[in-house]
């Protein structure tokens, strides 16, 4: 049953909610709380659809069937098991194409290209921590400097935030590589000596009419 925001649920009741423009549920049972994202957005059908699962779980636990890991509750994830990296970013783009000016989709492209040289064939549920950090060795190796390193990545964690969004994934391995990428601040200009400041105001008093 539903229940007004900010309102507890009574024991055993499964409340729907809104939360960051997606649908999850939210109960208590047995001194726990618990909470499920069902990964749709907030609209008249897709609650529909939650109130089904939030039904599903209640019956659960009157009858003492309550899966307390939630695996049984957990939406399924959809062609996760054939989802390359390649496939994952190519789509990325595609989404992202209309909306860029051609010197971002270069960056798009280019980054791409690094995908298909160091995951040419794995699946992006595969890629984990390391997995991610052996790309920032590799790319590191090919002389890449630190600023387009730091582009690169930013474009790889928001394609996984994509596709965690479409519910393609389910974890993000690359949003912590940004940070490990130190990009070294900008030189200022370099002040100008004393002899040099001399000849500048022997300029000056030249060309003063």
């Amino acid at each position: 049953m539903q229940t007004p925001t900010g309102k507890k649920a009574s024991k055993g009741t499964v409340s729907i909610e809104e939360f960051q423009g997606r649908l999850r549920l939210r109960w208590r049972f047995e001194g726990k709380r618990y909470v499920l994202s069902i990964g749709l957005p907030d609209s008249k059908v897709n609650r529909k659809v939650a109130q089904q699962k939030a039904t599903v779980i209640e019956l659960d636990i009157a009858s003492g069937n309550f899966d307390a890991t939630l695996k049984k509750y957990k939406p399924h994830i959809q062609t996760t098991s054939q989802l390359t990296v390649v496939t994952l970013f190519e789509k990325f783009i595609e989404s992202k194409a209309k909306a860029l000016l051609p010197t971002s989709l270069d960056k798009y492209r280019a980054t791409l290209g690094y995908l298909k040289l160091v995951f040419p064939n794995q699946l992006a549920s595969a890629i984990s921590v390391k997995d991610a950090e052996k790309f920032i060795e590799w790319i590191n190796n090919r002389g890449v400097s630190p600023i387009v390193c730091r582009e690169r990545l930013i474009l790889i964690r928001a394609a996984w935030k994509w596709g965690i969004k479409q519910q393609f994934l389910e974890i993000n391995p690359w949003i912590e590589m940004v940070s490990r990428v130190r990009v070294p601040p900008k030189q200022r200009p370099k002040p100008f000596s004393s002899e040099e400041i001399k000849a500048i105001d022997l300029l000056q008093k030249f060309f003063v009419i």
